[in-house]
């Protein structure tokens, strides 16, 4: 699989992967999850990740921080904390669940990007897979 980025260079993206994630001699710049994870953890956008069952399985620093925020609206609208969200089924937050799962599941509707609010807040979350390493 190939991946292309913002320069258009899919040889690029290429080699960048094989550095990030290691390549036939396993010499790589991620050294473990506990790398790539402390990436993720200081990244300074809202990052939630789900597994292929639409569970949320993590929530990086700066969404905790942005959650938290808004603790009070998710606790009224969907009576679950920041701490209670993680684990459990994204679609928990969405009026249509089968729709949701049709769009994720077909790679020609990602990137999607949808805008939806709950109490103060509006979102415009892009959906994307991250395939980059295992092909899933």
């Amino acid at each position: 699989m190939s991946y292309q980025n913002i320069s258009g260079s899919v040889s690029q993206s290429e080699g960048f992967f094989s550095k990030l994630f290691g390549d036939s001699n396993g010499s790589s710049l991620m050294k473990g999850s506990a790398n790539l994870l402390a990436c993720m953890n200081s990244a300074q956008a809202n990052l939630l990740f789900a597994d292929t069952k639409f569970t949320l399985v993590h929530a990086n620093n700066k969404s905790i921080e942005t959650l938290r925020k808004l603790e009070g609206d998710i606790k009224e609208i969907f009576s679950l904390t920041v701490d209670e969200m993680i684990g459990g089924s994204i679609h928990r937050f969405h009026r249509d669940p089968r729709r949701i799962e049709n769009i994720l599941k077909n790679p020609a509707n990602l990137p999607h990007i949808a805008e939806f609010t709950f109490g103060k807040a509006l979102f415009q979350p892009p959906s994307m897979p991250s395939t980059v390493h295992r092909g899933r």
